[in-house]
């Protein structure tokens, strides 16, 4: 049985040396926009954990939330 259309392989056999996730390579200021105004629009109670997950998820592109 090889690998098809699905994706899936057996085990020892077809393993992909690049990862299959694609990252951007930039963010536009319209997407930076969008996240600043996703983060102000929570209520106070939200924002620290938010702030968390945002902050990991978009630090390499230079952005932070207070936490």
């Amino acid at each position: 049985m090889a690998s098809g259309a699905s994706g899936l392989s057996i085990k020892g056999r077809n393993k992909s040396k690049k990862k299959d996730t694609l990252i951007a390579a930039h963010m536009t200021p319209g997407d930076k926009q969008i996240l600043r105004d996703h983060y102000n629009s929570l209520p106070p109670k939200d924002k620290p954990r938010e702030a968390k997950r945002l902050n990991k998820m978009y630090n390499k592109y230079g952005m932070h939330f207070g936490a």
